[in-house]
């Protein structure tokens, strides 16, 4: 039995939402990132090159499109985060968490619940916390930060492997070792 205890955050949530909100929509940033430098290559050459503007000013929609899309991305995760840090009570207490054999318990001051291992669809470990996931988009956070050390966060995944069996915790991705 392993039993941990802290306070979810504001940044916990926040890199829990850019992690899920990237690790689907990480080839629409990569194109419009790269379609915001191809505009910036294109505004440069113009600007440096022959001076001919003409070309530029046909481009300042896409220009603007893109970077409020860019912006829209970078920025949904992180005020959803703080509206659900802001809306909900259970964030603002600390809870407990006892993970054992036969399942997970949660504790609050004003809530509990209860789990049994199977009731996960799966468990993503990222660089500063384990998402458990109750289905494919709805997930709790269990910071790192909330274990003692090392050895119990090594506990941890071994007991989680082991009860999940026969799916795993999946390791951090390309997307998981940023958040």
């Amino acid at each position: 039995m392993i039993e941990i205890r802290g306070k979810v955050t504001l940044s916990d949530l926040a890199r829990c939402l850019y992690f899920q909100t990237y690790r689907r929509l990480w080839p629409l940033v990569l194109v419009m990132v790269l379609m915001e430098l191809l505009f910036l290559a294109i505004v440069a050459a113009a600007l440096f090159g022959n001076g001919d503007h003409g070309n530029i000013q046909g481009m300042q929609p896409m220009f603007v499109v893109g970077g409020f899309w860019f912006l829209f991305l970078a920025g949904w995760p992180y005020l959803s985060a703080r509206n659900q840090m802001r809306d909900s009570t259970l964030f603002s207490e600390a809870a407990t968490y006892t993970f054992s054999e036969t399942g997970i318990l949660s504790s609050r001051p004003s809530a509990s619940s209860e789990m049994k291992w199977t009731a996960l669809h799966s468990i993503r470990e990222i660089k500063s916390s384990f998402l458990l996931y109750q289905t494919r988009r709805v997930a709790s956070v269990v910071p790192k930060r909330f274990f003692e050390n090392d050895a119990q966060v090594a506990a941890w995944r071994e007991l989680a492997n082991k009860s999940i069996s026969p799916k795993k915790v999946i390791a951090p991705g390309l997307i998981g070792r940023w958040f």
